[in-house]
């Protein structure tokens, strides 16, 4: 089979799931990369995806239209450095589109700050107007477009990101699975301005993070005009010694100026029973073998509120469907770390009975859970 004929028969399993602009040749050639060819395995992952957009409600194009003023992206900019993506921004290098990260403030204090499921929605809401963004690029340019990242390291504690099984890392690692699992061939640089002197320590935090087949496209430079190699002088903020100017409103290297967060503000576990008014909370714990999984049928009763709690000692995959199979919860790679995975879903008397299954991703140890499941009608 070509590569060609490849796309074509991806074509045509996937042409009822994506939209029309996710269709073109360039597109669904990032899927076979990402995937080795493989369209059977293609087709797999994205009838996946594309349950995970809807369950997140990522498919409304209405979403986008005011992506910055939703709250729970404004939140996601109060927690993480980042900049507004930009349809003009570009690398004049190789048409891609140009963002900016820089490091949280305390990554002692951000998994304190913000759920992994919080986290991974903001994430894969921001990588889908990327994405269209880039395909817009495309359609008007006819030429193919990337996602390129600057990401400044100023003021950097490198020791804060010193331990691969930190909050702060395993936060990121669930990132990274997300991005690499959808998005991998949309990223064509990530240049790190400003690194701290210990380059050792910082490449092999990076490398326990991100699959080898992307660790080339990391660079480190010291100023602009080393990052200039990679991605055009214009296209680098004044605040980083490049030609792009932001106003007042944003912070010198071009990112959403965060809001300060104060310790009364941080999450806490439970919540969810407190704003439902309940004491006597129905903890379960139990233990998961790797590799293994726990699962759990839950009766609806009818139309009501499902709340829910759990916490888990390792990486996991948590599935939440309704007799349909619809994803009720986004069936993602995450950590729980110092905040435990919570909140409510509406259900409807045609969900009929409900399955809950939870993935010890851990190909070693085995995963402590503690859940909770709790109907209101």
């Amino acid at each position: 089979m070509t590569k060609f004929n490849g796309s074509e028969i991806l074509h045509q399993n996937v042409a009822h799931l994506l939209r029309p602009e996710e269709l073109t040749s360039i597109n669904l050639m990032r899927w076979l990369k990402s995937y080795n060819w493989d369209v059977d395995h293609c087709t797999e992952v994205i009838e996946e995806y594309v349950k995970n957009r809807d369950c997140l409600g990522l498919n409304d194009d209405d979403f986008y239209n005011d992506f910055y003023d939703h709250q729970e992206i404004k939140h996601y900019c109060d927690v993480f450095q980042q900049s507004r993506l930009q349809y003009e921004w570009i690398n004049s290098l190789d048409n891609g589109i140009v963002f900016v990260e820089g490091c949280p403030k305390s990554a002692s204090t951000t998994a304190q700050q913000i759920r992994t499921g919080q986290f991974l929605f903001a994430f894969f809401a921001w990588s889908e107007y990327l994405l269209r963004l880039i395909l817009k690029r495309e359609r008007e340019t006819g030429q193919q477009s990337y996602a390129v990242c600057i990401f400044d390291m100023t003021g950097a504690g490198i020791w804060q990101y010193a331990n691969p099984m930190g909050p702060i890392n395993r936060l990121f690692e669930s990132r990274v699975k997300l991005a690499v699992s959808y998005y991998e061939e949309l990223l064509s640089t990530v240049v790190i301005i400003n690194p701290p002197r210990m380059l050792g320590l910082l490449f092999s935090i990076i490398s326990f993070l991100l699959p080898k087949k992307i660790i080339g496209r990391f660079h480190f430079v010291k100023n602009a005009e080393e990052a200039s190699k990679y991605i055009s002088i214009d296209a680098i903020p004044e605040g980083l010694g490049g030609k792009m100017h932001f106003d007042g409103s944003f912070m010198p290297n071009g990112c959403i100026k965060p809001k300060r967060l104060n310790t009364n503000e941080f999450l806490k576990n439970g919540q969810v029973w407190e704003r439902h008014n309940i004491n006597n909370i129905p903890y379960e714990h139990v233990f998961v073998h790797s590799r293994q999984s726990f699962i759990r049928e839950l009766d609806t009763k009818g139309k009501g509120v499902l709340l829910y709690e759990f916490h888990a000692t390792r990486a996991f995959k948590v599935k939440l469907t309704n007799e349909k199979g619809d994803y009720l919860l986004p069936y993602l790679h995450m950590n729980t770390t110092l905040l435990s995975e919570e909140g409510e879903i509406p259900i409807q008397v045609s969900d009929g009975r409900i399955h809950f299954e939870i993935r010890n991703e851990s190909n070693l140890f085995g995963m402590k859970l503690t859940f909770a499941f709790k109907f209101v009608y």
